[in-house]
């Protein structure tokens, strides 16, 4: 059976992080087909710079962009920062806010997160809004705790139906190659969709970590897993293709 908010395609979203180029965006025009996968929806967020250049190179693909990272600021004496309105107008239809990297690296707090949220609405934008746990986390059992704590801070109290995304990152398995397991997967995503039916109003939930056409499959097939935030394997135009493949013949026999 399926998460109540899969009332929308299966969304299959590459995140490039700081790579790209105007090269590799022709290598994707050439190697993936102009038409989405059956029930999916494909999304390269990029390095903003690239954006433009996407939309150009990608023009004859069923294929959305989006922005890795926004201000909460509309505009102002914010040097390097880029707004969401200024994505909208490069070509941006969605944005990713609060990834671990973002929290981590750049010290972005629940708070914070919650600000860009709300700021990629307002600005026109879908906000894809990551949380997870760290390996710590997870080996004290307080993993569940950790990630609903950091949805219900990170995530504005009015959004409405359609309005956002939520992506669940076990930030162990980012990078490493590994997913998490189907029963980790699990129980992650039925707490959150929980969460959001009891809390907010329900919104697809989406799992990234390393995930891969040969473990696209079994994630695909899991209740309440309504896309991927894909990472290393989105710089790969065979690799995102066979991804959104996969879901697609996934979602068509699967009962979840």
């Amino acid at each position: 059976m399926k998460n109540t908010a899969q009332t929308e395609p299966f969304l299959v979203i590459g995140n490039w992080k700081m790579n790209g180029t105007r090269e590799l965006l022709h290598k994707f025009a050439c190697d993936l087909e102009t038409t989405a996968p059956a029930g999916c929806t494909q999304v390269l967020c990029l390095p903003s710079v690239i954006i433009p250049n996407a939309v150009d190179a990608l023009a004859d693909h069923n294929i959305e962009i989006g922005g890795q990272n926004c201000s909460s600021h509309p505009s102002g004496a914010f040097t390097g920062e880029v707004s969401s309105t200024m994505l909208v107008e490069a070509g941006a239809k969605w944005v990713i806010v609060g990834h671990s990297e973002r929290r981590t690296g750049f010290s972005e707090t629940d708070e914070e997160v919650n600000s860009k949220a709300d700021a990629a609405i307002t600005g026109g934008l879908v906000p894809i809004i990551c949380v997870g746990e760290c390996s710590a986390d997870r080996e004290d059992g307080r993993h569940l705790d950790v990630i609903l704590d950091q949805l219900a801070a990170s995530t504005p109290s009015n959004l409405q139906l359609g309005e956002a995304v939520i992506a669940y990152e076990p930030v162990w398995a980012i990078g490493s190659g590994k997913s998490a397991s189907e029963d980790q997967v699990r129980e992650a995503h039925d707490a959150i969709a929980a969460w959001l039916k009891e809390n907010l109003v329900p919104l697809p939930v989406l799992y990234g970590g390393s995930v891969k056409p040969d473990s696209a499959a079994d994630l695909a097939a899991i209740r309440n897993v309504d896309g991927f935030l894909v990472g290393g394997a989105s710089l790969d135009p065979a690799s995102f293709k066979g991804i959104g493949t996969v879901s697609s013949e996934t979602l068509s026999k699967a009962q979840r």
